[in-house]
């Protein structure tokens, strides 16, 4: 699965959103030292100090389950050592920098196996009981809603470069990137 690599601007933000709420999706924070995910019901993808913002599909992991210790593993990274994480299905989004006034370079990311859906670590083994095919039916439904995201985004958007790497500028985005000297006229 290819990355979604977005230049977006508050209101796109906030239609953005709202095209994934419409399709049953939420956000979800990963507040890794508090070994804790909440789900996050603000208007846009502001980011928070030493969080992670997931988007996910409610028809693949209902929000109930956040609360669930089974979905939390041990990750041993970064300064602080050994981290609680969210290991259920989930699609990234991850914000980089601002490119021009008010404009926020992005991107949504996520790989799915069947194996990540077998359940919450350890996955050694195949599925635990009652699963005979694991979660193999959440990845599916999760890739779809990445694929609805971006075929939402390639659908609607300006393209910035080309092929399956370019940047999709938001529409209220457009006219800062211009001024910046990131777009030109099409």
């Amino acid at each position: 699965m290819t990355q979604i690599n977005l230049y977006l601007a508050k209101q796109d933000e906030a239609e953005l959103l709202q095209f994934i709420r419409s399709r049953g999706g939420y956000l979800a924070r990963d507040y890794e030292r508090e070994g804790r995910t909440l789900v996050e019901e603000a208007a846009t993808f502001d980011a928070v100090p030493d969080t992670r913002l997931f988007v996910i599909s409610d028809e693949a992991f209902p929000r109930e389950q956040l609360a669930e210790a089974r979905w939390r593993s041990i990750a041993d990274y970064g300064p602080v050592g050994q981290r609680s994480q969210f290991a259920g299905p989930k699609i990234l989004y991850e914000p980089f920098e601002t490119v021009a006034e008010g404009v926020l370079h992005a991107r949504f990311w996520a790989g799915f196996s069947s194996v990540t859906f077998y359940g919450p670590p350890p996955f050694s083994g195949g599925p635990p009981a009652g699963y005979p095919h694991g979660f193999e039916d959440k990845a599916n439904l999760l890739t779809g809603f990445y694929n609805a995201i971006g075929r939402h985004v390639r659908k609607g958007w300006r393209a910035h470069g080309s092929g399956p790497g370019a940047v999709r500028c938001g529409p209220n985005a457009v006219p800062a990137l211009m001024a910046a000297g990131w777009l030109e006229e099409a």
